[in-house]
């Protein structure tokens, strides 16, 4: 709807006979069907205020839905917050399409009011809902939903959703309220590096001040735009130095010759966890000895091939999946490849997006199937410095996957 660009302008849509259709980027909150009504909600937020919503006025919502919610640590106002009825017969489409975020979304449901609460998932979707006035205030019923994930802004095809919808003015408010808890739950699975820097973690001591700009919770390692349009990082410029650094030292003595399996002279320190994306080469450079454990890195290559195929082996009473191996390579026709492995049970099930390995038994031919279809294209994924215990106390570093499977065979 025209002139509707934020929840706070809400009233602009109701201008003409009928209901308007506004589509906003927002973030997911709740979902939730309570036993006594007949249809579900979805609580979300774009950050603006709202005053005259039916969840704000505690008009035609349930009571028992939670009063406010807390994202990176601040409390939003109940006026941030706006409530969008789901009919009944298609909740459960909707909770899929959420679902796609990622792999931690399989611990909730909406069915179960506490478990219905995704706040701390960070969930940025695009939502369509029509408005309709009621009692002096504005409801909305849901049209369609679309989650924005690394995978879908990475494709030409699936971005379009999103392109002209205010994603980047959204971003600019949804990074006040981003912490590094929050950012390390989204940087697998949405592109948040091109908004910010990860956010530094406080430390306070007791009986301290508390830092400068801390006290109305703003300077949560947000970047702000300069004159330019470009991003820059006054709070946590040092600890995504490493990122930056170990780049910029491949690009200075690299001649990007893949003749060579090793770029002289490059040994960059990573002292502390850091995200940031670098192409492949770059990154393939860089030892997972050097790089401080639980730094996730997105990059783009060329799969050649899965060592070795997926199986599905008895272990005594329960089922093993054996673990796996991605060789990756700049493009079809290089031969400098570098590693990415999937090695437990626990990265199996945060890779299928399961909670239990015994849920493959019955689909092993399909993720066969679809783990065969990546072979032979170019995948953008991210990575993290990862370690596995050996015997006698040792231990060895290696690059896991934290993209999930629907991330990359979405592509």
């Amino acid at each position: 709807m025209a002139g509707c660009t934020s929840l706070s302008t809400l009233d602009l849509a109701l201008e003409g006979a009928s209901p308007g259709l506004v589509t906003l980027p927002v973030m997911v909150l709740a979902m939730v069907k309570q036993p006594n009504w007949g249809f579900g909600f979805l609580l979300v937020t774009d950050f603006t205020d709202f005053e005259n919503s039916t969840y704000n006025r505690k008009i035609a919502v349930p009571s028992s839905l939670p009063d406010t919610f807390t994202v990176g640590g601040r409390v939003l106002r109940r006026s941030q917050i706006f409530s969008i009825s789901l009919k009944a017969a298609l909740l459960d489409g909707y909770w899929q399409a959420l679902s796609r975020f990622s792999p931690r979304m399989r611990a909730y449901n909406y069915m179960d009011e506490r478990l219905g609460v995704i706040a701390q998932e960070g969930v940025v979707a695009m939502v369509s809902f029509r408005v309709k006035s009621y009692r002096g205030t504005i409801e909305g019923f849901m049209s369609h939903l679309h989650v924005a994930t690394r995978a879908v802004l990475g494709s030409r095809s699936l971005a379009a959703e999103f392109s002209g919808q205010g994603l980047d003015t959204f971003m600019r408010r949804y990074m006040d309220y981003i912490d590094a808890d929050l950012y390390d739950r989204l940087v697998a699975v949405f592109p948040i590096e091109k908004y910010m820097r990860r956010p530094m973690k406080r430390e306070r001591q007791i009986g301290t001040e508390q830092d400068n700009g801390s006290k109305d919770g703003n300077q949560n390692g947000r970047e702000e735009e300069n004159q330019n349009g470009n991003f820059t990082d006054h709070a946590t410029a040092n600890n995504a130095a490493g990122i930056e650094q170990g780049e910029a030292q491949v690009k200075e003595k690299s001649t990007d010759r893949e003749n060579s399996p090793h770029l002289s002279g490059v040994r960059p320190v990573f002292a502390h966890p850091s995200h940031g994306s670098m192409p492949f080469l770059h990154w393939r450079a860089l030892s997972p000895a050097d790089i401080a454990l639980g730094t996730s890195i997105q990059t783009s290559g060329f799969l050649q091939s899965l060592d070795p195929h997926v199986f599905v082996k008895p272990f005594r009473r329960t089922l093993k999946l054996a673990p796996l191996r991605f060789t990756l390579t700049a493009n079809s026709t290089s031969r400098a490849c570098a590693y990415v492995e999937i090695l437990s049970d626990a990265e199996w099930c945060a890779f299928l997006g399961i909670s239990e390995i015994e849920e493959t038994i019955e689909n092993v031919s399909k993720l066969t199937s679809r783990l065969e279809s990546m072979k032979g294209r170019i995948l953008s994924l991210v990575v993290e410095r990862r370690s596995v215990s050996l015997s006698h106390g040792y231990s060895r570093p290696y690059w896991g996957l934290a993209s999930s499977l629907d991330d990359l065979a979405e592509q």
